[in-house]
């Protein structure tokens, strides 16, 4: 596995971390998710590509869906 990392504070480069930090992007998700349900969306399927996006829209033709392409 290869990892790189990325300092969010450029001005001190002298404080090397001595531990590891993951950080996800989920804000725009969960918001969009409250979204949906505040507006009536009774479920939410999440799927892993797009391809997987299509064969539930073939079995849920009257579903929405929405999504972003990278990160």
């Amino acid at each position: 596995m290869r990892t790189r990392r990325v300092f969010l504070n450029r001005l001190d480069p002298a404080n090397e971390p001595t531990d590891a930090v993951v950080v996800i992007d989920v804000l725009r998700s969960f918001t969009t998710a409250a979204y949906a349900f505040a507006a009536g969306v009774s479920s939410i399927y999440p799927v892993e590509t797009i391809a997987g996006a299509f064969r539930l829209l073939r079995r849920l033709p009257d579903a929405v869906t929405t999504g972003a392409i990278g990160g």
